[in-house]
């Protein structure tokens, strides 16, 4: 399979991706719903949102059809950490974000065939960031060996503080695991975070970003001690240089479907956070993608 044809379907809009990250407490039919009613054209989920969907009694095909009458398909299931060398065992973690560690790729895998997924990110939350690079290469080509043989792609999302804290270091691991269905999850709230910059994403380097999570900051919160899963904005309402950065990204050919992942603090309608943070996003990108100058 050639994995650089796995492209959302053309439009003149930007694509967009409801994460799960953005409205935590909806399960797989309420995210597919509210994302398919705001005008996303994708979802991502964890395995526990396919898991639950199949214990509640909907079928993979139901849940091909509920995806279907909402206009949306799952793009990411996000996250896989449990297998990674460095990370913490599941008991030694809040509560709340215990279920993650759990996950072990064949409940990702599982979930991503059943929903006709296009990729699985891996991410190093809450890593030893002495972890040695051989070790999570040689972990994360494992993992893609066999994401390959299913048809899907692996993504390699970095996070300051963790064995994969930068860009450069996502970037070292791709080139370690040399798979045609390997690349980078460029969340650019940890890129702002990590000192990345517009010249690695429009140099070579930046050729191997499959997946994008959007959010902002602004930089004079930026010094503030980091609490994972807050703080963030919408895209466009920080001082990131969004734009630029999925302007870049576009110059190297592929097409990017830009996931928005604002974990907020704040509280409201599942439908008025997902058309407010659609709104934020369609007048960041817009027409003005197609600009390219």
């Amino acid at each position: 399979m050639d994995f650089t044809s796995m492209k959302p379907n053309a439009s003149s809009q930007a694509a967009t991706c409801l994460c799960w990250g953005s409205l935590p407490s909806l399960e797989f039919d309420e995210l597919a719903s509210v994302a398919g009613h705001n005008g996303y054209r994708e979802i991502s989920i964890t395995a526990g949102h396919y898991q639950r969907a199949r214990a509640r009694g909907h079928s993979d095909v139901e849940l091909q059809r509920m995806l279907a009458r909402n206009g949306v398909r799952v793009g990411v299931i996000d996250p896989l950490i449990g297998p990674l060398p460095g990370t913490p065992a599941a008991q030694e973690v809040r509560p709340e974000w215990r279920h993650f560690f759990e996950y072990q790729y064949v409940d990702c895998l599982t979930a991503a065939i059943a929903v006709d997924a296009r990729t699985i990110n891996v991410a190093h939350f809450l890593g030893d960031p002495k972890t040695p690079l051989d070790h999570l290469a040689e972990t994360i080509s494992e993992i893609a060996h066999k994401a390959e043989a299913s048809g899907l792609q692996i993504s390699v999302e970095f996070i300051p503080g963790t064995g994969i804290s930068d860009f450069e270091r996502a970037c070292e691991i791709v080139a370690r695991v040399r798979g045609p269905n390997v690349g980078i999850m460029l969340d650019t709230w940890h890129f702002a975070r990590s000192g990345g910059t517009l010249d690695q994403l429009k140099g070579i380097a930046g050729s191997s970003v499959i997946e994008v999570q959007l959010s902002d900051l602004r930089q004079t919160n930026s010094d503030q001690p980091y609490k994972p899963m807050t703080g963030r904005l919408p895209p466009g309402e920080g001082e990131l240089p969004l734009l630029e950065i999925a302007r870049a990204l576009e110059a190297h050919g592929r097409q990017m479907v830009y996931g928005v992942e604002v974990f907020t603090d704040e509280t409201g309608d599942a439908q008025s956070v997902a058309a407010s943070l659609a709104r934020a996003t369609a007048r960041l990108l817009g027409a003005s993608l197609a600009v390219k100058k």
